[in-house]
């Protein structure tokens, strides 16, 4: 969730308790910090931009996942 307007589907890979990789089906510009959010768990981190690269990015969680 870039903001309150805007959601972006990704696939969401190489999860860790610090950060994750995701990956879009399209071009997608991220802001540094933004929502990610866990559809199967249901669950909510806060995100920070660390690369990205083509269709991928990696993100650190700022807060850690959570219900």
């Amino acid at each position: 969730m870039l903001n309150a307007w805007s959601v972006v589907d990704c696939t969401i890979t190489d999860v860790s308790d610090t950060g994750a990789k995701l990956a879009f089906a399209g071009f997608t510009s991220l802001p540094k910090t933004f929502r990610l959010r866990f559809n199967i768990s249901r669950m909510e981190a806060l995100a920070e931009l660390v690369w990205q690269r083509g269709l991928a990015a990696g993100v650190r969680f700022a807060v850690a996942p959570r219900a």
